[in-house]
């Protein structure tokens, strides 16, 4: 799942569209810096920086420092302060790129932003790392509390009764080991466990016997 927040956006005198974008994706907050020349079949370039990533750009416009970053499909992101304008070349090789055309041609989008600006995009960067982390925590959030409430459900329906006289004679061991562990993470009660080791039945002379989890093990919420 990727969500996005409104980007930031600067359009350069040459009509190159460059912007920030606060991005979630399971594997982290990011900023998806991109660039376009605003003509009809223009390129465009995406770069997808890591939140930790994006504040060291926002550093090195700062002190007006060379920086350099290559994401993980090959797309890459340079700056060259300088004055009175800074370029910034995004540029990816899509031959590169598995999923296109070996004969698709590279992209390249240069945006030239005057230097004294800089400290405004620098903003700009450093409150989209901010909004992506934020968002990512909400998001982790809601998901951990999906999961709570799927794991409460699971312990209240496989709680009862009727279903462990019909269901745990028919196991196997390790299928009523993993079952009564599986509630006991689930949050499920004491009794529930005892419950369900009782309701087994098992004629298997290699069988050790079957308990419940130890009690200093307090089940997962």
């Amino acid at each position: 799942m990727t969500t996005e927040t409104t980007p930031y956006s600067y359009i350069d005198p040459q009509n190159h569209r460059m912007q920030f974008l606060a991005v979630t994706r399971p594997r982290g907050p990011y900023v998806s810096c991109e660039a376009e020349k605003l003509t009809v079949g223009g390129d465009s370039v995406a770069v997808s920086l890591p939140a930790a990533w994006t504040r060291v750009l926002a550093d090195h416009l700062d002190r007006l420092a060379f920086y350099e970053f290559i994401d993980g499909s090959g797309a890459m992101l340079r700056v060259e302060p300088a004055h009175p304008w800074t370029r910034f070349t995004f540029a990816h090789d899509a031959r590169e790129d598995d999923a296109r055309e070996d004969d698709e041609p590279s992209a390249a989008v240069s945006v030239i932003v005057l230097t004294g600006r800089l400290p405004e995009v620098a903003r700009a960067l450093n409150a989209g790392a901010e909004r992506a982390e934020s968002e990512q925590r909400t998001t982790e959030h809601q998901a951990q509390s999906a999961a709570a409430a799927a794991a409460a459900r699971f312990a209240a329906v496989w709680s009862d009764e009727d279903t462990a006289e019909v269901v745990a004679p028919v196991l196997q061991c390790v299928e009523l080991d993993a079952l009564v562990a599986l509630l006991h993470a689930a949050g499920a009660t004491a009794p529930t466990l005892d419950y369900w080791v009782d309701a087994y039945t098992d004629d298997d002379p290699h069988c050790g016997g079957h308990s419940t989890p130890p009690s200093e093990m307090p089940p997962t919420s």
